[in-house]
């Protein structure tokens, strides 16, 4: 729960995953795959004085997946904002 005695928090985000991949191709029969992907960023959140239960955050990342079967890298630069309700 948020903690109104400062009006911002900073934080950190890290992140992995595996994404499965089936291409079917019809009569030639279906391709799969597995993709391995990471990510990382820092964001800050809001705590506004005069909202009781809400809170806003900004966030930007870094992140990456690749392509073993083809030889490539995907990277990216993420960007996120978001408003939170907190439940007390």
């Amino acid at each position: 729960f948020p903690s109104h005695d400062r009006f911002s928090v900073p934080y950190a985000f890290v992140g992995g995953g595996l994404i499965r991949s089936t291409l079917k191709l019809g009569s030639l029969g279906s391709s799969s795959a597995n993709l391995l992907g990471w990510n990382l960023g820092a964001g800050l959140e809001f705590f506004p004085s005069f909202l009781d239960n809400l809170g806003s955050s900004v966030e930007l990342g870094y992140g990456a997946m690749s392509v073993g079967a083809l030889g490539l890298s995907i990277n990216s630069i993420t960007y996120g904002v978001g408003v939170h309700y907190y439940f007390k």
